[in-house]
């Protein structure tokens, strides 16, 4: 059995956005373990980079996750079936 095709769909673009995501962050990890003077560099207003990459790490989590909110695709919906139990049940409803 495959999977539907808007599942591959959702599924890409959930990677992609989490490997943009992961690469960010790997900066952030790797800045702060072997490069801890550059995180205290100050370049706005006496909040090191450390500071100021941490919250934008947070607002990127936010902005990625509406892009997959609105760019996602919805799976098709399937026209209700014309059962004949359920022609039944509404004429003795009637």
């Amino acid at each position: 059995m495959s999977k539907p095709i808007t599942q591959d769909i959702n599924s890409r673009l959930g990677i992609q956005l989490f490997l943009i995501y992961a690469v960010f962050y790997l900066g952030f990890v790797l800045v702060n373990a072997f490069a801890a003077s550059w995180a205290e560099w100050e370049p706005i207003a006496g909040l090191n980079l450390a500071i100021l990459w941490g919250f934008s790490l947070i607002a990127l989590a936010l902005i990625l996750a509406l892009i997959y909110g609105t760019v996602c695709v919805n799976a098709p919906t399937t026209p209700p079936s014309n059962d004949a139990s359920l022609a039944g049940k509404e004429e003795s409803n009637s």
